[in-house]
């Protein structure tokens, strides 16, 4: 399955915004996993136990926000990585609407 790590460096979100983001992302059609964290080491070890940490994640520092993604497709993948894009943005409701 395609996965995408995002990373934004300095881009703080507060970790509700984020997980409300996540399953938002996560409940998109085709979209397996989706995870938002900061780059913390805390954070990354949670990525790691769940086989998300990607090597653009592990390089993340701890100010920056990291987003992977797991697909069904290059697709889907797309169409998650701009809701995600979006969402972050604030250029969409949080978690509203698919």
């Amino acid at each position: 399955m395609p996965v995408m790590t995002i990373v934004k460096p300095g881009l703080y979100k507060d970790s509700v915004n984020l997980m409300r983001i996540a399953e938002a992302a996560a409940a998109l059609e085709g979209v397996r996993r989706a995870a938002l964290v900061m780059g913390t080491a805390a954070n990354k070890a949670i990525l790691d136990e769940a086989g998300q940490l990607t090597d653009e994640a592990r390089a993340a520092g701890p100010d920056d926000l990291v987003v992977v993604l797991e697909a069904e497709s290059d697709q889907a993948l797309a169409d998650a990585s701009a809701r995600v894009e979006a969402m972050l943005a604030g250029d969409e409701a949080e978690g509203g609407g698919t």
